[in-house]
């Protein structure tokens, strides 16, 4: 059988595990959702023709649509 203080130990050790493995999975987790919530502001020089407002918007677009890149691969910066 088991003494008290060793079965202390086993669940003292479940209890801590348990914590870490929550908290990490936690982080996770709310690491993914910021990924997903990034929002992008363009701001535009006075003067700009709407022509290439809509052809940086399109781009803009374009890269949005590469769901397989990594969040470090999508920045890139658009040349005005």
């Amino acid at each position: 059988m088991f003494s008290l203080a060793s079965l202390g130990t086993i669940i003292a050790c479940v209890f801590l595990l348990g914590t870490f493995l929550s908290v990490a999975l936690n982080v996770r987790s709310t690491m993914q959702q910021m990924e997903q919530s990034v929002g992008i502001s363009v701001f535009f020089e006075p003067g700009i023709s709407t022509e290439r407002k809509d052809q940086i918007g399109e781009e803009i677009k374009k890269k949005e649509n590469k769901k397989d890149q990594s969040p470090r691969a999508n920045r890139a910066v658009l040349e005005i």
